[in-house]
């Protein structure tokens, strides 16, 4: 019975849970009950925390609401939602990445990860005057040089996806560094709390999406077609056409063989049909000598009335 009674008080307990937010902002009550400032031990480093745990749930619930908030003091502040967005993401990594002693993100991620440790070291917090997007170009550009591939390599390993994508909205400051007291948000490239792994491809081709698409629900992994090429059905038609197109290519140059072998030779024979065309020339043939009258083979030794003729001497 008192145990039972000690699980129902131990239920009821909510720890005291706070990371930094603007006082004035709608978030306050989202990010902090009553805890202060931010502390390592209200971080959760793990995908599925975001999802089971009282601090994962509570981290998640602030950031979503900071994702849109434009809340500021003053313009020349750092006082803003914009700038403790930031902040809470920056945090988490430099604490999961780089003072947890065993951090499997780091292990998994190490060459791609490790240059980055010297930017994330650096304590915002003891900086409050710290020119805004200061991150993006100390130590000659190292976040620019390295976050890209950091966040790549976190988000194709189960369980550190979320770390990937708090990389990414950080490289989005860089890019468009919004003005909180012009309403700029940050821009987000993908779902924050989306913890579907991802590939080369995929990371590559992963196009912007804006803060306000944050909402939605983070446990939701985008669908992967099972289609990995073309359907049998489509390839056997295109041999088939392949065949036929080949078959009428190579009757097509056949006919134009036999058609011009046939041209040639009527060519060569013409000229013998034209000289048969022609009537033969007819030559006289020689008439015997003896076929001829008597009186024009030799002289005639007889006279007209049948007496021979003299012969003169």
């Amino acid at each position: 019975m008192i145990a039972l009674f000690v699980i129902a008080l131990a239920s009821l307990w909510v720890p005291a849970i706070a990371l930094s937010v603007t006082s004035s902002s709608p978030c306050a009550s989202v990010c902090d009950n009553g805890g202060g400032a931010t502390v390592a031990s209200d971080l959760v480093c793990a995908d599925t925390d975001y999802n089971t745990t009282v601090k994962g749930l509570t981290m998640k619930r602030c950031l979503l609401c900071q994702s849109t908030s434009t809340t500021y003091k003053n313009a020349s502040s750092n006082d803003n939602d914009v700038h403790w967005f930031l902040f809470n993401q920056k945090y988490t990594i430099q604490n999961c990445l780089f003072e947890q002693s065993s951090s499997s993100a780091l292990s998994a991620c190490e060459s791609s990860c490790l240059p980055l440790q010297s930017v994330f070291k650096y304590l915002w917090g003891t900086h409050p005057d710290m020119e805004a997007y200061y991150y993006c170009s100390m130590n000659n550009g190292a976040f620019d040089q390295y976050a890209d591939s950091c966040a790549t390599c976190l988000k194709k390993q189960s369980g550190s996806v979320i770390l990937g994508n708090f990389m990414d909205s950080m490289q989005s400051g860089c890019q468009n560094k919004p003005n909180a007291s012009e309403g700029d948000t940050i821009r987000l490239k993908s779902d924050l709390f989306s913890t579907a792994t991802t590939d080369d491809t995929t990371s590559a081709t992963s196009s912007p999406t804006s803060s306000s698409s944050a909402t939605q629900s983070a446990t939701s992994a985008p669908s992967k077609s099972t289609s990995s090429g073309l359907s049998t059905g489509a390839k056997a038609g295109i041999g088939v056409g392949v065949g036929v197109g080949g078959l009428i290519i190579v009757g097509a140059a056949l006919w134009a063989f036999l058609s011009r072998s046939r041209r040639t030779q009527q060519s060569e024979e013409m000229p013998l049909h034209a000289e048969d065309s022609k009537p033969p020339s007819v030559q006289p043939e020689p008439t015997a000598m003896s076929a001829l009258p008597a009186e024009m083979n030799g002289h005639d030794h007889h006279m007209a009335d049948g007496r021979p003729r003299a012969e003169l001497g």
